[in-house]
């Protein structure tokens, strides 16, 4: 089992170092002024040091946040990634326009080889004799319910094919999704 890599965590993040470093100049700013003759140049410098340093502060500290949720979505993206290629079966993810967003090696497995990158076309050209992936993707967006398995014969071989469509609570269908397992040795 590979082991995390451990980051060092400064003893001091960012966004209280740029606080500390502004409230200081300002207080520096303000002991300045107050050596000044005029009376009122003091406390005006002292409130617009307080609001910059706040100001700062709460800029640094989205910045920092930021990045650092970056950083998990990505070690995210690559694990889910990762797992997909792993899966022993060919797996394709579509969007509404029928891109193929996401697929793993086991679609060449099965399918065979192609020129480029898989596309929904290419499928369904290696399909096409025995079955058409685009009128059952197309089924699948326009009732918004699974397809159920469905056995084909293609080279010799059995196929099982799965199509079901991805659903976001908040954006609805974002495309379908189609498994597709040889089950001849099974």
């Amino acid at each position: 089992m590979p082991t995390k890599k451990k980051t060092g965590t400064p003893l001091v993040s960012l966004d209280i170092a740029v606080l500390i470093v502004s409230l200081v100049t300002t207080f520096l700013a303000w002991e300045v002024a107050t050596n000044s003759p005029q009376n009122q140049i003091p406390l005006y410098i002292f409130i617009i040091g307080i609001t910059a340093s706040f100001l700062l502060f709460g800029m640094v500290y989205a910045l920092g946040r930021s990045a650092r949720k970056d950083v998990e979505l990505e070690e995210e993206h690559s694990r889910l990634v990762a797992a997909i290629e792993s899966v022993p079966i060919a797996m394709v993810i579509t969007d509404l326009k029928a891109n193929i967003v996401l697929s793993n090696y086991e679609v060449t497995r099965i399918l065979g080889e192609t020129e480029g990158p898989w596309t929904l076309a290419k499928i369904e050209e290696k399909l096409a004799s025995v079955y058409s992936i685009r009128s059952s993707y197309n089924e699948v967006l326009s009732n918004h319910r699974t397809l159920e398995e469905k056995e084909i014969e293609f080279e010799s071989r059995h196929l099982n094919i799965y199509m079901a469509p991805v659903f976001s609570e908040k954006q609805g269908i974002l495309g379908v999704l189609i498994l597709i397992r040889d089950v001849t040795n099974l």
